[in-house]
């Protein structure tokens, strides 16, 4: 049994990444991609320094494992704050900012526009066809809008 552990080679880590990397595809998370490239790095290092003992390899595939979770958990949850949270599901607040030439009069304070594949309702002053206008706010499925000097 001892002779084994002695003998762990290059491909004994790269198989193991390969099984990180099918068990990726079956479990739901990112979590066993970053083992998997772990195991790669350290058969990679194995490639380079062929006598480092087990004992550094387990050591070193231990740190680079936690150490890359740890900043995919940051980096995900940074991302998610700042981008999903705020506009999953409510596709008007993702036109917030857009500017936009009116293709039809805004009378009495209400019409529509047609942005990308979507017809929305525009609130905002009446105004005339060519006009510039920038999305400020959203009501619902609205899209509350101010004139661009």
């Amino acid at each position: 049994m001892v002779e084994f552990f002695d003998t762990i080679t290059v491909w004994h880590w790269w198989i193991l990444g390969i099984i990180f990397l099918m068990l990726e595809l079956t479990v739901p998370g990112a979590y066993f991609l970053w083992l998997a490239i772990s195991a790669g790095i350290i058969g990679a290092m194995i490639w380079v320094m062929p006598t480092l003992s087990l004992v550094y390899q387990l050591l070193l595939f231990s740190i680079i494992s936690v150490a890359s979770v740890t900043l995919y958990l940051r980096f995900r949850s940074k991302t998610q704050n700042a981008l999903g949270s705020q506009v999953l599901n409510r596709r008007a607040k993702q036109y917030i900012g857009y500017i936009f030439t009116l293709e039809e009069t805004l009378e009495n304070g209400q019409g529509k526009i047609q942005l990308g594949d979507t017809i929305w309702s525009i609130k905002g002053p009446s105004c005339s066809k060519g006009t510039k206008l920038k999305v400020v706010s959203t009501e619902g499925s609205t899209l509350r809008v101010e004139i661009i000097n």
